[in-house]
């Protein structure tokens, strides 16, 4: 947690050679939260995983992976998430899990999410799978998938909440 400072978080999944060897680029799980709660200027979050890197022809994995109840929350800092796996998908925030813009007003916390997956082992992954929540309470969303011969740039299961001011911007392309 942070009130001013920023929080950068980078991850590259491991290569593994097994033929059914997964990796995240980075995975949050379980009741772990990352937040800014202070106000504007406050510190920025970033995450930025690469799951590129595991090898065999069954490499799954997303280059940032949101599991089991994980949140990212910020009150008027950006949140910006990139992810990427060629081979699989980009950005995944799972059930239970949660990113959340809290802030109101002008200042309010913006999420920037771009997620590039493709053609995954067991029938294909997403740019950006969202089964949890992303929400807003002003700030603006963000959401730039790409799954060049996967599934879907951006597939929504979850739900994605603006009440307020923020926009709400989906950008998906699927090439497959």
């Amino acid at each position: 947690m942070t009130q001013t400072g920023a929080i950068d978080i980078v991850g590259t999944a491991g290569t593994g050679t097994d033929g059914f060897t997964t990796g995240n680029g980075i995975e949050i799980a379980g009741s772990f939260a990352i937040s800014s709660t202070g106000a504007a200027p406050a510190g920025w979050i970033t995450i930025n995983g690469d799951a590129s890197t595991v090898g065999g022809p069954f490499r799954g994995g997303a280059g940032v992976f949101l599991n089991f109840g994980a949140t990212v929350t910020s009150v008027s800092a950006p949140i910006i998430i990139n992810g990427t796996n060629p081979a699989d998908s980009g950005v995944i925030v799972g059930d239970m899990s949660a990113v959340q813009s809290t802030g109101t007003g002008a200042s309010a916390a913006n999420i920037t999410m771009t997620g590039n997956g493709g053609p995954g082992g067991f029938g294909g992954g997403d740019g950006i799978s969202t089964e949890g929540l992303i929400s807003s309470a002003d700030g603006d969303i963000q959401l730039t998938g790409a799954a060049p011969g996967g599934d879907n740039g951006v597939e929504v299961e979850g739900s994605i909440q603006a009440s307020g001011d923020g926009n709400v911007t989906l950008t998906s392309t699927d090439t497959a």
